[in-house]
């Protein structure tokens, strides 16, 4: 199955765009100063886009998703959001 890029990318763009309203949201209706720690799951991106080519590895290799391209996308999109929380951890253990 081709088209790993581009389903990356797509995962990588859904995750920057929950990432960014998810911290304009946290900020404006949870608490100020606590959006400034909840952006700090951004930099786990590189781990999170790791985690879901892997998965995507074994994925794409099964038969059914060989002729659903939407939906290993929107897997792969669903699992960047998933793992934001997870990177947010990470990073927060890290710094």
């Amino acid at each position: 199955m081709q088209n790993v890029a581009l389903r990356l990318v797509i995962s990588t763009l859904i995750f920057l765009a929950f990432w960014y309203s998810s911290t304009i949201f946290y900020g404006k209706f949870i608490h100020d100063v606590g959006a400034t720690h909840w952006s700090l799951g951004v930099f786990g991106l590189p781990g999170v886009i790791a985690v879901v080519w892997s998965i995507d590895f074994y994925l794409r290799k099964q038969p059914w998703f060989q002729d659903h391209f939407g939906i290993l996308t929107t897997v792969d999109c669903v699992l960047s959001i998933a793992f934001y929380f997870p990177s947010l951890v990470l990073v927060s253990r890290v710094i």
